[in-house]
């Protein structure tokens, strides 16, 4: 054992852990230190031998707790964890859980554990965070989403009925403490009273539920939720916290890791909103403010073709809503759960905004999303009434550049949105299917204004968003044509409609195309103000010739 390297990460480690090889008989071989994923946490992968040296030894990994009161409730969040066996599929912690290989042991505060590895170690793992530019990323978190509720909770349980502002604030619980950095952020940037603002007049004349305002007086106190979904959550589920294979794409064989705020009384709905967001957070600064614009339409449940929203983020939010429906039909709470999403959207939003690793840009859009969740929520049972709304005023917009995005507003008279828990793709039917063929003549027409500002290094607003109507295009069509051409025709009879030999001929002409701006785009040199743009256009390429493709084998 590496004393000395291991005493500048952790000063008194070594000697602690010296002292449990004397108490146990145990021998520790060499270290080597592991990302933590910014929780706070040391970790380091070791060798242990148990007894003497005939014996095999076996690789685990070594875990010194942050000091903070929650990571220091982990070794015994992490044995109920393991210890709470849902009825009905009793295996799923020896399946999804790691196993504690040695009791932890006191460390100045805190607490060493000894953790076996992800995957029992016959088998390359890796985070789900680690998926970000690969192709299964929206399978692996639906696949995910859909584990936690069906094989982690088949026996969910209600808890006591509770307001709309109660779940978020028991989901927000101490961030909405006076000092805390939620509520300086809030105070900071918007200029709002710690109290008396339920609604707020945003920049642009729009108004909107104060999403922090969460008391008595609140608009969100008139929600009542009569049956709030519980069972057993991780609690702070975001990509670093799961591990996956890394080869054959087996996404069911995931990992749980860092229990530390693991409860069996969880609500249920937090955890897949919060990785969903994470998700989001991890595309949201290449995204134009139209795209956010659409995205932010699409999570609170409001019908939007999402052209501009990148493909594996939009295939990512309809799979992962799709992915409860069984769990929901079974146990017969989808009305239930519904708003609790909204309301879990709205709290897990409101946790991105006081994170200071996000820009302020982010973490406005992640704002927005908060009240425009809780309106959605207020919408869908009828007890929007904004009055008396108090103004917002950002802070030194100018220098932190802040934009005021053109969103929809709630009125009295408007109606309520769709449920965000049954938003699917567009329908492929009528002038829809019509529609996605055009888009082939269209996308030619749009490659040629994004060449020359990539070769001129113009780089501009329109140019990205060039791009993502490329992808988004793509991702249409990829919905709008799957299945279609095995029925030999397309579109409507009546006038409008598309003959396969069109189709074809489009889609030739737009595979030929693309070939050629992605062989030209590549060849170009690349430069720090074009490499955004270039790697858009390029990705936007690559999603689109597999779409034209795909299409043309089918017919």
């Amino acid at each position: 054992m590496d004393a000395a390297a291991l005493d500048l990460l952790a000063p008194g480690v070594a000697e602690a852990l010296t002292a449990w090889e004397r108490q146990t008989g145990r021998h520790l071989g060499p270290f080597t230190t592991m990302d933590t994923g910014g929780s706070g946490a040391l970790l380091f992968l070791a060798y242990v031998r148990d007894g003497d040296m005939r014996q095999r030894k076996r690789r685990m990994i070594v875990k010194l707790c942050s000091g903070d009161g929650e990571a220091a409730m982990e070794p015994g969040n992490h044995t109920a964890a393991l210890r709470s066996r849902p009825s009905g599929n009793e295996s799923f912690p020896d399946v999804h859980l790691v196993r504690q290989m040695y009791d932890p042991q006191r460390f100045e505060g805190s607490w060493l554990m000894f953790q076996e590895i992800a995957g029992r170690g016959d088998r390359g793992m890796t985070t789900l965070g680690a998926l970000r530019r690969n192709q299964g990323l929206p399978e692996a978190v639906a696949t995910v989403t859909r584990s936690l509720l069906e094989d982690w909770n088949p026996d969910e349980h209600g808890g006591e009925p509770m307001s709309a502002g109660g779940f978020v604030a028991e989901l927000l619980d101490r961030r909405l403490e006076a000092g805390a950095p939620l509520r300086v952020w809030s105070h900071k940037l918007l200029g709002l009273p710690q109290t008396g603002a339920p609604w707020l007049c945003l920049p642009g004349g729009r108004t909107v539920p104060n999403p922090l305002d969460l008391g008595a007086g609140s608009p969100l106190a008139g929600c009542r939720l009569a049956y709030p979904v519980r069972g057993r959550a991780h609690g702070d589920l975001h990509p670093g916290n799961i591990m996956v294979p890394t080869a054959d794409q087996a996404w069911s064989e995931y990992a749980l890791i860092d229990l530390s705020r693991f409860s069996d009384h969880a609500l249920l709905a937090r955890d897949p909103a919060h990785l969903l967001l994470c998700i989001v957070a991890d595309f949201l600064p290449e995204m134009s403010d139209g795209a956010r614009t659409e995205l932010l339409d699409l999570l609170v449940g409001r019908d939007t073709p999402a052209l501009t929203v990148p493909h594996g983020l939009r295939q990512t939010l309809f799979l992962v809503r799709e992915a409860p429906g069984a769990w929901l039909r079974e146990h017969d709470i989808r009305p239930d759960w519904a708003d609790q999403w909204l309301l879990s959207l709205q709290a897990c939003a409101l946790m991105f905004t006081a994170r200071e690793r996000y820009s302020l840009h982010d973490r406005w859009w992640f704002y927005l999303l908060a009240a425009e969740a809780a309106g959605a929520c207020l919408k869908s049972v009828d007890v929007y009434e904004a009055s008396g709304a108090t103004s917002v005023r950002i802070a030194d917009e100018s220098s932190i550049h802040v934009p005021h995005m053109p969103f929809r507003p709630y009125r009295a008279d408007a109606e309520a949105p769709v449920d965000p828990m049954s938003l699917r793709p567009p329908a492929l039917h009528g002038p829809d299917q019509s529609l996605a063929f055009g888009q082939l003549q269209q996308i030619i027409r749009e490659f040629e204004p994004c060449l020359p500002g990539i070769i001129q290094e113009t780089i501009t607003e329109t140019l990205l968003d060039q791009a993502e109507f490329i992808a988004g295009a793509a991702a249409l069509m990829r919905e709008r044509l799957s299945g279609l051409t095995r029925e030999g025709s397309f579109g409507p009879s009546e006038g409008n409609g598309w003959s396969l030999r069109q189709v074809v001929g489009h889609l030739r002409a737009t595979e030929a195309r693309a070939v050629e701006l992605t062989a030209e785009l590549t060849a170009a040199a690349p430069s720090p103000r074009s490499g955004i743009a270039r790697r858009k256009l390029l990705e936007a390429l690559e999603d689109l010739l597999v779409v034209v493709q795909e299409n043309l084998n089918a017919v």
